[in-house]
This record gives structure tokens, C-alpha cells and sequence, in this order.
């Protein structure tokens, strides 16, 4: 970016200015100002067996630390449940054999909070993501119930590792691109058809539009079905609010992100 101003200052006069979009470069999500998802989680520990109710494929699998089919994910197709201790579970997501994500739970001493600890090695280029959770409880476990069960809010993001919050956006004329380090990447004509997305085994395709003078809409689609919509605002191109809506849980977060 800096050879390309440079270029422009030393350009003579006679030379057309050359307008630098502000969503162009990479952003970095304040994940200390990140807005949380408006629905809870909902999970179920009890007389052996594990359901997760919010999940956008509902699931329950025996909880005795071995992998379990589940289906309508198209991004893992097995958990497995490890019960470590009254406090703490290990969910292990994997698909075709491979470890997708690993979820390390601890409900807290009072039982009233949760910290979930993420490993993320989903990506087909082999980057690995890490992140933490910290979550409240809005509903109790049911009598004799593990104590992750019940209704949780995530309420904190911390620790998150690069590869997870960081993207690049690129316009050219109408064309808009976006990328991550860990090889989700697409490019479409702003207001154009949908295009494929790449890297992502849940998004099959994507469109983009501008809404205004200073907003990008992205909507993702699986199958011809809409998944998820991030809109993308930014007026000064230094800082971004992102608008993140998920079709498939009924959910909406915020953050805001910072250009590098």
C-alpha cells in the first residue's frame, strides 16, 4: 500500500488522481469490544448422553469420550464427549476421521459461569485458530444434571490467535475480494450474481452490494439458502463496524475492527 501512495504523490499533474477505496488493506476484530451473540447456548448433560439444543444442527451423542455420528453439519460429522470431571467436558468435532475443533468446557466453582477454551484446526490450509469464550448462565441444569448444562450467554471474547480475526479486502472498480489467513477467500462484482466461496465447507456461495456510500453487504448462501449476512461499514478507513447475522441460529453480533 505505501509503494502504491507513493506512487500516486510523485505522479505528475497531468496524471488522473487514482481514488483508494477505504475497505482496501487488512482488519484486525477488537475482540475486547466484540458484541456477543443475542442467543444463549443450550446444552444438555444427563444419565450419559450430551445434546447441544442451539446448535444449527442439533445433536445428541453418548457422552463417553468416543467419536458419534451426527448429521446436517456440513462441517464435521462426528462428536465425541469426554466427561473429565463434575466441572469440565472435552468436545471433540472432527470430520472424515480428521479433528476439526476441540472445545475444552470448565463450568466455574458456584456454577455459574463458563470459560470454553478453542482449538481450530478446520482449515484446508493447515492454520490453526485459538480462541476463549467466557460465558454466563440464564438457565440452570436440571437436578442431577451436569453442571454445562443449562442455558449459557457468552458474554467475552479473549485470547483469539491472528489466523481467527484477521481478513483482507481489496476493490477493484467494481470487483470486491475477501480473504483470511486461514484460506476462506472469494471474489465478487458489487450489486453482481453470486459467486463461489472458497475454503468455507458450510458457504457454497456469496454475493456482495454496497449499501450506501460507506457499507459492503456480504451474504452468504448455502445451497441457494441464505446462512449468514456480515455487513461491512467504514467511513474514515481506519476503523470498521461489522454486523454479523446468523440465519441458521437466529442470531446477531457486532464488532469493530481495526485496519493494519
Amino acid at each position: 500500500m505505501k509503494s502504491v501512495l507513493l506512487a500516486m504523490l510523485v505522479a505528475t499533474a497531468s496524471t488522473p488522481a487514482l481514488a483508494v477505496s477505504p475497505f482496501d488493506g487488512t482488519w484486525k476484530i477488537d475482540v475486547g469490544t466484540a458484541q456477543p451473540p443475542d442467543k444463549p447456548n443450550d446444552f444438555l448433560l444427563q444419565d450419559g448422553s450430551y445434546s447441544c439444543h442451539s446448535c444449527a444442527a442439533p445433536f445428541t451423542v453418548p457422552a463417553d469420550g468416543a467419536p458419534h455420528a451426527i448429521s446436517g453439519d456440513p462441517y464435521v460429522d462426528s462428536v465425541a464427549i469426554k466427561v473429565v470431571d463434575a466441572h469440565t467436558i472435552v468436545e471433540t468435532e472432527a470430520k472424515a476421521g480428521k479433528t476439526q475443533w476441540v472445545y475444552t468446557m470448565r463450568v466455574s466453582a458456584d456454577g455459574q459461569s463458563m470459560t470454553t477454551e478453542m482449538i481450530d484446526t478446520s482449515a484446508g490450509n493447515g492454520v490453526p485458530a485459538r480462541g476463549t469464550f467466557h460465558q454466563t448462565r440464564t438457565k440452570d441444569a436440571p437436578p442431577s444434571a451436569h453442571l454445562v448444562s443449562g442455558m449459557w450467554r457468552t458474554t467475552k471474547y479473549e485470547g483469539f490467535s491472528d489466523s481467527a480475526i484477521v481478513f483482507t479486502l481489496k476493490t477493484d472498480g467494481d470487483s470486491f475480494s475477501f480473504s483470511q489467513p486461514t484460506g476462506q477467500f472469494w471474489t465478487a462484482t458489487l450489486g453482481g450474481p453470486a459467486v463461489p466461496y472458497k475454503g468455507d465447507p458450510g458457504i457454497t456461495t456469496v454475493s456482495a452490494e454496497r449499501s450506501g456510500a460507506d457499507t459492503i453487504v456480504e451474504t452468504d448462501m448455502r445451497d441457494g439458502k441464505v446462512v449468514s449476512i456480515n455487513m461491512m461499514t467504514t467511513r474514515d478507513g481506519k476503523t470498521m463496524s461489522l454486523t454479523f447475522v446468523d440465519k441458521l441460529r437466529g442470531s446477531e453480533q457486532n464488532f469493530t475492527a481495526t485496519r493494519q
